[in-house]
């Protein structure tokens, strides 16, 4: 069959069969008598759906009555699109579920998930769960994902009831999550420690330059609470050294730099870490900055 004929409506049913094979698992124990609907919500929705402007809604996947699947596409980016459905859900009865792993787990964030991408929202009246996903798109488009719960079964809300357990602090959660640029492709390549340091490395993509990078990720150390007190930058290295003292009052040192990586323009190398500064803790670990600091050919990083 040519391009240009419209498909029969036997093919058609076979698409959707596939369709719905590829994404639905037969063992899903949420699924019951899956639907797709194409460019639309299904009429009677039990939720009333926001659409921030300038989106598309692609289609729905109802996997059964009580859980679905909206899929959306949006030329707004994912913070604007987070900033919408915190404002709108809010205003009609939704709470936001706070994210544990937002607060515990640090270092260095894989492009397309960053603090926007996965959030919560529980409605007690209905005993509903809306889990928002944002994934930023090659190009400019974000890709909006829905998943409503109306029922008790596979409900993220009813992990708000759930006793919480503290994860030490010397661990990675001293390091706030570090994302990229907007349009950057960052890849963790890793990270690792024990009790009294931790590191996180990765690559990234950019067509930025080196100075405002160092800019961009000194402005998140700064907001995880973290204070500079050193700086510098020399050929295609810039690095910042910080302090920080934890809830329990414990003193920690940090040291974050970046590496353009040689005779590739564009890549660079990431690596931040975090070291106690307690009376037992080893303070060799970044002599060489004391060195760097004192050669001629280590420059302040200024704004630009």
């Amino acid at each position: 069959m040519s391009k240009d004929q419209s498909q029969s409506p036997g093919e058609e049913t076979f698409l959707e069969k596939l369709a719905l094979r590829l994404l639905v698992f037969p063992g899903d124990p949420r699924v019951s008598k899956p639907r797709l609907f194409l460019g639309k919500i299904p009429e009677n929705f039990p939720i009333d759906v926001p659409i921030p402007a300038e989106s598309r809604v692609l289609g729905t996947l109802a996997r059964s009555e009580a859980h679905s699947e909206i899929i959306l596409e949006s030329d707004l980016k994912p913070d604007e699109v987070a900033a919408f459905y915190r404002e709108h859900l809010t205003a009609h009865g939704w709470n936001e579920q706070e994210d544990e792993m937002r607060h515990h787990v640090g270092g260095f964030v894989h492009s397309g998930f960053g603090p926007h991408n996965h959030i919560v929202f529980c409605q007690s009246s209905t005993n509903a769960a809306l889990t928002l996903r944002l994934m930023q798109l090659e190009g400019t488009a974000t890709d909006i994902r829905l998943d409503i719960t109306l029922s008790s079964e596979s409900n993220p809300c009813n992990q708000q009831k759930r006793p919480r357990h503290r994860v030490h602090h010397s661990h990675r959660n001293l390091l706030p999550p570090l994302v990229p640029p907007a349009g950057a492709q960052q890849r963790g390549g890793g990270g690792g420690g024990g009790d009294t340091e931790w590191h996180s490395n990765a690559t990234l993509k950019t067509d930025l330059p080196l100075d405002v990078l160092a800019r961009h990720y000194s402005e998140q150390l700064r907001k995880g609470g973290w204070i500079q007190n050193g700086e510098g930058a020399s050929g295609p290295l810039a690095w910042h050294t910080w302090k920080f003292t934890d809830e329990d009052q414990e003193p920690w040192h940090g040291l974050f730099f970046i590496l353009q990586k040689p005779e590739k323009e564009g890549e660079y190398v990431l690596y931040a870490r975090v070291e106690w500064d307690g009376p037992e803790s080893n303070t060799h670990a970044f002599s060489w900055l004391a060195i760097t600091k004192s050669t001629n050919s280590s420059t302040p990083l200024r704004d630009s």
